[in-house]
């Protein structure tokens, strides 16, 4: 995460494999993105876009992307 003043961003990329005792092959990989914009007095908006991909024996079993947004209040 890198932020500078009342901006942050950040990045992430996660991937994962194994072999099961059945001689298939399970990976999995995770990429997210996000950014947060301070407002002042306490309120802040961010955004994260995520892209999950899971494979069994190279079938794709999940491919889910997908954008989360948050309004937060702080007292």
């Amino acid at each position: 995460t890198y932020t500078m003043g009342n901006l942050g961003l950040g990045a992430c990329n996660l991937e994962s494999s194994f072999t099961t005792s059945s001689n298939t092959t399970n990976t999995a990989e995770l990429t997210t993105f996000s950014a947060q914009y301070d407002l002042g007095g306490g309120v802040s908006l961010a955004a994260t876009y995520f892209d999950v991909e899971q494979d069994q024996n190279s079938v794709v079993d999940t491919d889910a992307s997908g954008i989360a947004t948050r309004l937060a209040v702080g007292f």
